[in-house]
């Protein structure tokens, strides 16, 4: 078989599709990162496609755009204000990187060795973004680790999510025995709550992420030559800065209307990396991935139980806020939503708001503001 373009961008959004739609009818038991994978795996290792199927698609180079533009678009959403305002929360998901951090750079360190140990710090915390930062971090001393960060990226969902849901439903409990007395209010998104300018399309939006991403290369490239530290920092920074000050809305990528087209280059990196692994390879990674998941979640959930008396949320109501740590945005407001429903009485929006912090802020902000600086040290 002759893999064309045509035929392997084709096959490419098949499995795709097949991972989306395994992840609906399991009812998110199976991600699709980890459906996704999966699929992959076996095709390489079946010698169904070539190792060099994924270039022959094109996707990589919309890869390369994605992880360019994703970082500051993820750092948009920052804001000090809301921050503050659940600053308790903020403090639970703060908690779990200082845990998290004393036990993966020591124990893990001395379990698996240092570059496994670093990488997976922040993967575990982490979502696509920060696995691909590491992914491409291992390319030049640790080529045969460069899919570990996605295994972590496969299977948060195994943890996090049904953990996640099994405390909300707990708080919905606990909520539902004593309403409060303010009605319901339907969380909106802030990316939604303003239409785009007639004059604001896909090229205004990308264009200025990509201005940015240039200046950020511009200034920062000999200081990241220097320190190590990799140039996703600063982007991130320079996302914050434009999200505070409104030079940009927040999420441009969503009003640009192609982050499904991103997402689909940045699987693609994903894809690509198994390539370079062999199939054994993986398997001995799935040890201390699963081991690595297994400690991590029983110290958040650990952080949030101790936590609790002392901010003043229930048991649950911490363990929650702790796991949103591993269960990324929009899984989170789903989940709440949900179970939740349209109870009346009951304010989901203030949950939602208070796992953001671990969810949004620390999936996509923290944990790659933390891989960013760590690479430096490996």
């Amino acid at each position: 078989m002759s893999w064309t373009f045509e035929l392997a961008l084709l096959f490419f959004l098949a499995l795709s599709a097949v991972s989306q739609f395994a992840t609906v009818k399991s009812r998110g038991v199976f991600s699709l990162p980890f459906a996704f994978g999966v699929l992959f795996i076996a095709a390489y290792a079946l010698n169904i496609i070539p190792k060099d199927f994924v270039g022959r698609t094109k996707l990589l180079d919309i890869g390369i755009i994605a992880y360019n533009v994703l970082i500051i678009h993820s750092g948009t959403f920052f804001s000090f204000k809301t921050a503050i305002k659940q600053k308790r929360a903020f403090l639970v998901v703060l908690a779990n990187y200082l845990v998290l951090g004393v036990f993966f750079l020591t124990v893990g360190v001395k379990l698996f060795g240092k570059p496994m140990a670093f990488f997976a710090f922040p993967s575990v915390l982490g979502g696509g973004a920060t696995s691909a930062i590491a992914s491409f971090a291992t390319m030049k001393n640790y080529p045969h680790l460069s899919f570990f960060p996605w295994m972590f990226f496969m299977f948060q969902g195994f943890f996090g999510i049904p953990l996640f849901a099994y405390y909300v439903k707990k708080v919905y409990k606990q909520e539902s025995n004593c309403p409060s007395e303010e009605s319901e209010k339907q969380p909106q998104s802030p990316v939604l709550k303003q239409k785009n300018s007639p004059y604001k399309g896909a090229a205004y939006y990308l264009g200025i992420l990509m201005a940015f991403s240039f200046l950020n290369k511009f200034l920062f490239s000999s200081l990241s030559q220097s320190s190590g530290i990799t140039l996703t920092f600063t982007a991130l920074i320079f996302g914050i800065i434009l999200g505070e000050t409104k030079l940009i809305e927040r999420g441009p990528l969503y009003r640009a209307d192609c982050f499904g087209l991103l997402m689909l280059g940045l699987m693609s990196l994903m894809a690509e990396s198994l390539a370079h692994v062999p199939f054994l390879g993986i398997i001995k990674m799935l040890v201390p991935v699963l081991i690595f998941f297994a400690i991590a979640t029983f110290l958040i959930v650990l952080v949030g139980l101790l936590l609790s008396r002392y901010l003043g949320f229930s048991k649950e109501r911490s363990i929650v806020i702790a796991l949103s740590a591993i269960t990324a945005t929009p899984a989170n407001t789903i989940i709440i939503n949900g179970i939740y429903g349209k109870t009346k009485g009951l304010n989901s929006q203030r949950l939602i708001e208070e796992t953001n912090m671990g969810s949004l802020y620390g999936v996509n902000i923290l944990s790659v503001a933390l891989i960013s600086i760590l690479v430096a040290f490996i």
